[in-house]
């Protein structure tokens, strides 16, 4: 299952920029170009063997400044716009960041168990130990697979019912800061 967190990790952060390809009016190079940066960020974390999850956070912070740059008041301001971005499409982008930050989670998850396995096997665990730890790589894909499963059925229902009003861009904010949040007090703790 390590392997299928690096896959994820590496696959993932190209989802906001599909969107964007298809779904808005942004210039296609420039969109190759940054799925070019993004696949980069990924091979070079994956041979060093540390920085995987940087990828997820560029295709994800990169994803918010091409959304900051097509609406709101910076366009308005300076009177131009990179791209447009519809209504319909920012449901989906949302959803795209919120895969890429789960590829920054898993590449993290990724070199923590490749660090512990080589560590299992310095002091002689055998396969079975081995086993144990892809199973708690199992445990952790499925478990953020199914709070992604639950944002975007939160999301459509709000769509739908049109009752909770929170912009989809207010709330991938604070899905990010409390994520952030989380991730410092988590590391601050765990000493890693």
């Amino acid at each position: 299952m390590r392997i299928a967190s690096a896959l994820l990790a590496v696959v993932l952060p190209l989802t906001p920029y599909l969107v964007l390809m298809e779904m808005t009016d942004y210039s296609r190079l420039f969109i190759y170009a940054l799925m070019g940066v993004t696949t980069v960020l990924a091979a070079l974390g994956l041979a060093r063997g540390r920085g995987l999850g940087r990828a997820g956070l560029f295709s994800a912070f990169s994803t918010m400044a091409l959304t900051l740059f097509a609406m709101g008041y910076i366009p308005y301001t300076i009177h131009v716009a990179l791209g447009t971005i519809g209504r319909p499409a920012l449901t989906w982008l949302s959803l795209a960041v919120t895969l890429s930050i789960y590829a920054y989670f898993l590449g993290n998850v990724y070199e923590s168990s490749s660090r512990l396995a080589r560590r299992m096997r310095e002091l002689g665990y055998g396969v079975e130990g081995l086993r144990e730890l892809d199973l708690m790589n199992a445990m952790v894909i499925g478990v953020g697979a199914a709070a992604i499963a639950l944002s975007l059925a939160l999301t459509l229902l709000m769509e739908a019912l049109r009752v909770l009003v929170l912009a989809p861009l207010m709330a991938l904010l604070m899905f990010i800061l409390i994520y952030l949040a989380t991730a410092l007090i988590a590391r601050a703790h765990g000493g890693g």
